[in-house]
């Protein structure tokens, strides 16, 4: 709404804002940048002043405050600091990242309101920030790159934009795990590592477990040969998952790429899997379980991970149809696997070759929004390793990706989180890494045009 309403004068308006409530702001500052503080400071209201350079440049994030003032006119301030949340929220950022000489309560001290400008005023209509507005906190993933996987799960409820915690979490902490719908609304929840990228076999959580909205628990579900119904743990993490029902009612996942063991358990190799595996969900007398079907019932494609597989037009409820897949082969790998459409049918899987991508990107999140049609956000570009701030639309009619102008950025570049469809063809984007590679607790809001 403060984009629409300021148009042309849109970093000149933002600006005028920031400095009226006499909060520090770089010449510099792309709009985009600019709303991530006002937000949070229309809703949650004045920081106060930085413990280390006395400027009125803090900004949260989550858990985490930083300075991006000065501590004279050539040198950046570097305080920056995180400590538990209020009770009742889960830890974010773990351990103070930086000594303070204040108390931790600075992270949730607000020294009042924010003044709104006429310009913002007339943008907002009258809208007014609830009384009890807190900062939005998540949980699930990893707190870092480097940290270890944690097992807390939210549930959103797109009837307010609300995020709720559960009391009891996964059974195992996991990152870079998939979870998908089954026909009955369960949830499946396959592979992941206990670290962002696993450096062995031990690295990779091999438990399966279900989610039940009815009852908002986690139960493991157990993986057997179909041969010989021994034990056949799942190895791979930064995949993706196709859930198909046939007209038997029979439920099959399939599993597609990821990072997993390209070698054997004595000699293990750890890279891109090119393999697609099928499993079978049964429920039987003991309860649900997965059933790994001979290995020739494998399929093999381009070797990639970190990607996206989203649905285009004509997937039916069962699951049939076409899916955009675009990501890169690995983060490591400079070489962008080309997207393409995996095809479902009753009776065969085919590949469809299509455009490329307008910037090479892994990691991102993408999720269709109209007929046709899927957007593509954030991500990693894979030489450089920068964090990517754009998106793009793919349209399954033409097969080609278009770029979104340059004032179309997310408010916070980042990489590693989800992108759903809430209705209205509006995209919520949840969660990341941020280009410090820290988690980040803020939500965005992609709105298409009408």
């Amino acid at each position: 709404a403060i984009l629409r309403a300021c148009e042309d004068g849109v970093q000149e308006a933002l600006k005028e804002l920031i400095q009226e409530n006499g909060v520090f702001v770089s010449e510099k500052a792309h709009p985009t940048e600019m709303l991530h503080g006002i937000a949070d400071g229309l809703i949650n209201g004045l920081l106060p002043p930085c413990p280390w350079c006395s400027g009125k440049s803090l900004e949260l994030e989550g858990t985490l405050l930083r300075c991006y003032g000065y501590v004279n006119g050539a040198t950046h301030c570097t305080y920056k600091s995180s400590a538990p949340p209020p009770s009742g929220c889960p830890e974010l950022f773990g351990a103070a990242a930086a000594p303070v000489k204040t108390e931790p309560s600075l992270l949730h001290t607000r020294v009042g309101p924010w003044v709104i400008t006429p310009v913002i005023e007339r943008a907002l209509k009258g809208w007014q920030p609830p009384a009890d507005a807190p900062v939005h906190r998540l949980t699930g993933g990893a707190p870092s790159v480097t940290e270890p996987a944690q097992d807390g799960a939210l549930v959103f409820d797109p009837t307010d934009f609300s995020f709720a915690a559960l009391a009891v979490g996964m059974a195992q902490a996991r990152v870079g795990h998939a979870s998908s719908r089954l026909p009955d609304g369960r949830v499946l929840i396959t592979g992941g590592s206990r670290r962002l990228d696993p450096a062995d076999l031990d690295a990779f959580v091999t438990d399966v477990e279900l989610f039940d909205p009815a009852t908002n628990t986690f139960s493991t579900v157990p993986i057997v040969a179909a041969d010989s119904g021994t034990v056949a743990p799942i190895r791979r993490t930064e995949h993706t998952v196709t859930v198909l029902q046939g007209d038997d009612g029979q439920v099959s996942v399939y599993l597609y790429g990821g990072i997993g063991n390209l070698g054997t358990l004595s000699e293990p190799v750890i890279g891109a899997l090119p393999f697609m595996r099928r499993l079978r969900f049964e429920e039987g007398p003991a309860g649900p379980r997965l059933v790994v079907p001979d290995r020739s019932e494998g399929f093999r494609f381009t070797a990639i991970a970190g990607h996206t597989q989203t649905p285009v037009a004509e997937v039916t409820p069962e699951g049939f149809g076409r899916y955009l897949i675009a990501g890169t082969s690995d983060r490591t790998d400079p070489d962008v696997a080309a997207p393409f459409e995996l095809v479902f049918a009753r009776s065969f899987l085919d590949a469809l070759a299509v455009g490329p991508l307008q910037e090479p990107r892994t990691d991102a999140a993408s999720a269709p929004f109209a007929d046709g049609l899927v957007l593509v956000t954030g991500g990693v570009e894979p030489v450089s390793g920068t964090v990517r701030p754009s998106g793009e639309v793919f349209a399954s009619e033409a097969g080609v990706f278009f770029r979104f102008a340059e004032d179309v950025r997310l408010v916070i570049p980042r990489w590693g989180h989800t992108a759903t469809n809430v209705g209205a063809d509006r995209i919520l984007l949840v969660g990341g890494f941020s280009a410090a590679g820290q988690a980040l607790a803020r939500t965005e809001l992609f709105v298409g045009a009408p």
